[in-house]
């Protein structure tokens, strides 16, 4: 299961995360407003490739 968590799921949520943290900490605002206008195309392809360098590097981090 963590397997899974940090090859798959963190991947693909760091850089969403990051945006909107970058987000509120440069528009100040409380709220998650104005993410209608975001860059997700860039955001959901930084994911995907960090979940294929995390699929590839796989075989080189097991032991055994």
């Amino acid at each position: 299961m963590t397997r899974i968590l940090l090859q798959v799921v963190l991947p693909i949520a760091a850089p969403f995360v990051i945006y909107v943290g970058w987000r509120l900490l440069t528009r100040g605002r409380p709220g998650l407003a104005n993410l209608n206008e975001g860059p997700w195309f860039w955001l959901i392809g930084a994911g995907l490739l960090l979940v294929i360098a995390g699929l590839f590097s796989l075989p080189f981090l097991q032991s055994g």
